[in-house]
């Protein structure tokens, strides 16, 4: 099944669609943040940051690249399962759009890459298919 890009999630979104799920950024801590989503069962989360701190101790940096890959890594296994047994996954269009602009891209710019690459591929690899609705009517 596909990956579906929001504009924006909202609560409401979440509550009316409960066989849909939802891809919220998360820190090490998981504290601070999107508190909503990270309470709701069919919300997944994808660590990207050490904790909610908006200064540069809170993001990654390139010291810890290995951790970093592997932390993000580990939690898109989740998505990847939800994806194999047909499950519909929405993501925001700004994922990333915090991190793209914090001391991480200084810090933690090869870090960064790879989130924004791993997502790009993500988003990629499970976009939804066209139909033509010709098709569809024939």
């Amino acid at each position: 099944m596909p990956i579906i890009v929001y504009h924006k999630i909202k609560n409401e979104d979440i509550m009316n669609n409960p066989n849909c799920y939802f891809i919220y950024s998360e820190n090490e801590k998981q504290e601070g943040g999107n508190v909503f989503m990270r309470e709701e069962k069919n919300c997944l989360p994808l660590t990207v940051k050490k904790s909610a701190s908006k200064d540069v101790s809170g993001y990654w940096d390139d010291s810890t690249y290995s951790y970093n890959v592997q932390k993000f890594t580990e939690d898109t296994k989740l998505i990847f399962k939800v994806l194999d047994k047909k499950g519909i996954v929405i993501v925001e269009n700004t994922f990333l759009s915090d991190e793209n602009n914090s001391p991480m891209k200084t810090y933690g710019a090869r870090t960064l890459l790879f989130l924004n690459a791993s997502m790009k591929t993500l988003k990629n690899d499970n976009e939804p298919k066209n139909i033509p609705l010709n098709l569809i009517y024939k």
